[in-house]
């Protein structure tokens, strides 16, 4: 039996918990041992609630409120923590004591460039099991984040060599050689990239092995479909994206049979109005199969809707999801509505994509084009990858 580690550090949501999840549920069914770090413990707690009882809290950075896009990954790391050697440093030292303590023979991260780092210094093999996002192309700089307008390479190169200098001395300090450039920072035992080439949040990635989305489909509850007439809606937005109360009173106005998943909200709706709010997942093999339109946000839920063949309006909360929907938009797969968006942008954005038969004739054909793949079978071929790691 080998000791497997899942390190989860930045980001959130439901789509890091249940691809690291339902990986880890098949090395565990191989008879490995599971442990987990994380910043979401709660949440993890629950996906690997029948998989394994160890968990630590992953050490983080403080971060504050995003004020602008970040202009790449190293931008990014800037902000989590990767402008201060002292204080980076001092993260690398506490996830070294887990590592210590924990003694994996893999770690499995999931956007968690300290634990990536400090499983070098450890001498673990690291296994990234990422999106588009979290695993960029390895350029050098690493690339500009927003396709829809004109990156300034001076800029990257700056951001690059800033987060470099703090890890390179980091790594001097505990007597170990440098990366030489930011990109090293992924040169790891195994590379898995979860999401299918016109869903990368990166346009110019060139030759890469795309395992494609892994979800869990068969958990939750079972949708409770509203007694309208209508296209069938799918919606899972955050309580606390700013678009969520204009799209839900967008939603009403239609009298479409929409069922919701508001994350973070309470559940609702029913007594003969059009929308039904559950405060809990819903069965996303069920609500894919029985609805026509799919209202979302984030890349997990956008590639499952596709990979149904169902359009999409997305409503992006922040530059991850802004890229995945600038994918969608060029595509023709579902139409978007940006920050500040009011009711009447709601209600245009599903009048646009329902009845409009090009956005589901379009999102048919990219189903079709992967007829055959399956969430499972992504697991399934990552999980073996990562057992011959062992």
């Amino acid at each position: 039996m080998s000791r497997v580690l899942f390190a989860w550090e930045l980001g959130g949501g439901y789509g890091h918990a249940d691809r690291m999840a339902e990986v880890g549920r098949r090395l565990a069914a191989m008879g490995h041992a599971i442990a987990v770090v994380s910043q979401s413990l709660p949440l993890m707690r629950q996906v690997f609630a029948d998989i394994t009882t160890e968990f630590d809290e992953a050490p983080l950075a403080p971060t504050g409120a995003e004020q602008r896009f970040a202009d790449s990954y190293a931008d990014v790391l800037l902000r989590c923590g990767f402008a201060d050697p002292a204080a980076l440093g001092a993260r690398l030292d506490a996830w070294g004591r887990l590592l210590d303590r924990r003694a994996p023979d893999l770690v499995i991260t999931d956007f968690a460039p300290t634990a990536m780092l400090a499983a070098r210094l450890a001498g673990a093999p690291v296994a990234a099991l990422e999106n588009g996002y979290s695993l960029p192309p390895p350029g050098d700089p690493l690339p500009f984040t927003r396709a829809w307008q004109t990156a300034d390479l001076a800029r990257l190169r700056s951001l690059d060599d800033a987060a470099l200098a703090t890890i390179d001395a980091c790594m001097a300090a505990r007597n170990r050689p440098g990366l030489g450039r930011l990109a090293g920072l992924f040169d790891v035992a195994a590379q898995f990239l979860c999401t299918v080439p016109e869903l990368d949040h990166y346009q110019d990635r060139g030759e890469a092995a795309y395992f494609g989305p892994i979800f869990a489909p068969g958990k939750g509850e079972a949708p409770d479909w509203p007694d309208r007439s209508g296209p069938r809606v799918f919606a899972y937005v955050d309580a606390g994206n700013p678009a969520t109360a204009h799209l839900l009173e967008a939603l009403e106005q239609t009298g479409w049979p929409t069922v919701m998943h508001r994350r973070g909200g309470s559940a609702g709706g029913g007594g003969g109005g059009s929308v039904r709010i559950h405060a809990e997942p819903l069965r996303f093999d069920l609500v894919l199969a029985q609805c026509d339109l799919v209202v979302t946000q984030g890349l997990a839920t956008v590639s499952g809707a596709l990979l149904a063949g169902r359009p999409v309006v997305q409503a992006p909360a922040h530059l991850e999801q802004m890229m995945i929907l600038h994918r969608v938009v060029h595509q023709g797969l579902g139409v978007g509505l940006l920050r500040g968006a009011d009711l009447h942008a709601a209600k245009a954005a599903l009048d646009m994509v329902w009845p409009d038969g090009g956005f589901a004739d379009r999102a048919t054909a990219f189903a079709r084009r992967y007829h055959g793949f399956s969430s499972d079978l992504a697991a399934d071929a990552i999980a073996a990858e990562c057992a011959e790691l062992l």
